[in-house]
Parts: C-alpha cells; structure tokens; sequence
C-alpha cells in the first residue's frame, strides 16, 4: 500500500471514528446541562453578583475583540473559504470568526480574573445544590488551589492551540465548520469540570480517565457551551451560566455514584469553601436558608 493510501485510510479511520462520537454526544443529552445553567442563573440571580463586578470591564472586552475580529478577519477568512465552500463560505465564516472570538475573549477574560470569577460561581452552585461537605486542612486546600490554577492555565493554552490545529478542517465543504465547532466543543468539554476534578483530588491519571470514560458527554456539553458563548454581548453571560450547567451535571454525578446520597462522607471535598471564594458561597447560601 502507498503512501498516499495509507494517509486516505488513516483519515477514513478518523472521520468514522468521531463521526460515531458525534453520533453519542448527541444521544448523551449533555448537551441539555449549558441550558439548565442558564435557566438555573435565570432562576437564582445571586449567583450571578461576581460577573456584575466584572461586567463594566468585559462588555468593551467583548465588543471590541469581535467588532475588530469581523472589520480584519471576516472577509479574508470568507474569501479564502470560497474556494472550497463556494457562496456558503460567507455564513460559515460567521460563525468561524466568532468562535475565534470567543477564544480570545476568553483568553483576555483569564488574563485579567485568573479564573476567580468561574471559581466562585461554581462553588456558591454547589453550596446552593447542598452537594458538598466542608473539609477545612490547610494541606488539603493549598493542593486543590494548586490543582485548580495548573489545571486553568492548561485549559486555556489548549482551546487557543487547538483553534489553531483545527482550523484546517473548514476546509472540508460545508461540514468543515461543523466538525471545527464539534471538535471546540470536545477540547472545552472538560475544562468546564477543571474545578470539579480538583476538589475530588484526581490526579492526571484519573483525570485522563474520567475524561475518557465520558468524552461524548463532554463533547455535547462543551459544544452547546461554546456555541453560547459565541454569541455576541450576552456571551460572557453564558460563560458564567455554563460553569452553573456544569455544577449541576457534577453534583448529577455524585448523586450518581452515591445512590442518591450527594453530601456523603466521600463526597466532593469543598475544602476550598473556606479559603479564596468562600465568603461569596457562604452569603448565597445564608440567603437561602433566610428565605
């Protein structure tokens, strides 16, 4: 067999592949849990007020990154899709130039937050799930924040490096751009649960096959988040209702694996509630018992 052949087989192979673990992702429902995050965020305001905070900054951030993305990239970007595309590369670019965007305004955002935000909110949703059981050792709080800030600049560096990667495949007529925003969703996916990995104490190893073990899941659920978020403005207001999405679907989980028992002695270890972030958790909380 020649070369050539066994590069064709190869992709074949590969195409087949994540087009049965597209197939899954859709069946899997995950892709439900962004949409429950907003509904949730919708449904309980408070868990909104660190985004409040932020948004004076971020709405300018978010508006300029995707008026400049669409005055300096759209149209060399359509142009060059045209050839392989024809006329649709001009709505396909669309959504192509503001799944960059969002990349970038997520890459700001983390710059200038450090992932604060995403953190608090997604503990406040497991205090007000009742989904957890404090564990207050300083030793065990220093090793889930180290976790949780190696773990968000892995992230981060991964969506950005993989734009780039993927970027290649919008070649691909018409379905191109589907499978770039399918193959986002699939590198995003478990960057929602960075926060949730870390208070279980995975290591990689088991990190690697949590991630394994669910990669449809997090494919329905990272793509439906990405595609939020690309919506211009009200974005960053996803971004937020999705780390809510993912704290239901973890606590979902626990209950899950505990038979219904979410708060369990072995639950998720919420040792951090008493360090960074815990005040906001704790006032969401309080005012909910006052009610």
């Amino acid at each position: 067999m020649s070369f050539p052949e066994r590069v064709i087989d190869k992709v074949k192979l590969q195409v087949s592949h994540y087009g049965k673990l597209f197939g899954r992702a859709v069946q899997s429902g995950a892709y439900l849990y962004p949409i429950r995050g907003a509904a949730y965020a919708a449904s309980h305001p408070n868990l909104l007020k660190p985004l409040y905070k932020r948004l004076p900054t971020l709405l300018p951030v978010s508006a300029g990154v995707v008026a400049t993305m669409f005055t300096f990239t759209y149209v060399p970007q359509a142009l060059l899709l045209t050839f392989v595309n024809g006329p649709l590369a001009w709505i396909t670019t669309v959504a192509l130039v503001l799944s960059e965007s969002s990349v970038i305004i997520s890459a700001i955002w983390s710059f200038m937050d450090g992932g604060r935000t995403k953190k608090e909110v997604f503990d406040a949703t497991l205090k007000e799930l009742d989904a957890n059981n404090s564990i207050t050792r300083a030793s065990q709080q220093a090793r889930v924040a180290a976790k949780e800030h190696n773990s968000h600049n892995f992230s981060l560096s991964s969506s950005i490096a993989n734009t780039l990667i993927y970027y290649p495949i919008n070649a691909i007529p018409v379905v191109g751009t589907v499978f770039f925003l399918l193959l986002q969703g699939k590198n995003a996916g478990p960057s929602y649960h960075s926060r949730y990995f870390a208070l279980k104490g995975y290591n990689n190893k088991e990190k690697s096959s949590v991630i394994k073990t669910k990669e449809a899941d997090y494919i329905a659920f990272g793509t439906m988040a990405r595609v939020l978020e690309m919506i211009p403005f009200i974005g960053v207001g996803f971004s937020i209702s999705n780390l809510i999405g993912a704290a239901i679907w973890a606590n979902d989980i626990e209950k899950r694996e505990k038979g219904g028992k979410a708060g369990a002695s072995d639950n998720i270890e919420m040792s951090n509630f008493n360090g960074e972030g815990s005040s906001y958790g704790d006032q969401v909380s309080g005012q909910r018992n006052e009610l």
